[in-house]
């Protein structure tokens, strides 16, 4: 007598995920940022933030989703997390030194994405604030911070 014992495998895709980067800035629209924080011109996109239309990212919202996909568990935020790295260097309003301190502003925020507080944009303009210092930036960085002061916390998102 012979048994014969017959086995099925399966294979079940696994669901991913994509980070959709946000583009980078066009010398332009770098140009007019600056223009505007250093007081040399009046700002305004008509209304649009700089960027892309329609946002930016994948053409066609991504594809459809695949059927029987395991949906992503949320992971928890590690408790007691503090700032890491260095911080980035003051700005005192030389213009010559607006692209590296942005890029160290950024640099230091990406790093610290997971700290509590960080994630607010309210709180980042905050932050940012204190790392600009000196006469050429006072005046500017007091009525940023009057601005900030004044936004509703509950529609912070809006409104920065």
């Amino acid at each position: 007598m012979t048994t014969i014992m017959q086995t099925t495998t399966q294979t079940v895709p696994q669901a991913t995920t994509a980070v959709t980067p946000q583009h980078p800035l066009t010398a332009y629209e770098l140009k007019e940022l600056l223009n505007i924080a250093m007081g040399e011109r009046g700002g305004g996109t008509g209304g649009n933030p700089p960027g892309p239309p329609g946002g930016g990212g994948l053409p066609g919202g991504g594809g459809p989703a695949t059927a029987g996909a395991t949906p992503l568990q949320p992971i928890a935020a590690a408790a007691n997390v503090k700032a890491m790295g260095k911080d980035p260097p003051l700005f005192q309003g030389k213009r010559k030194k607006a692209g590296t301190f942005i890029n160290e502003v950024k640099k230091y925020l990406t790093l610290n994405y997971d700290v509590v507080g960080f994630n607010f944009l309210k709180k980042k303009v905050a932050l940012v604030l204190t790392f600009m210092q000196g006469p050429e930036v006072e005046e500017w960085t007091r009525g940023i911070l009057q601005w900030i002061q004044q936004v509703d916390n509950q529609s912070n998102m809006e409104d920065i």
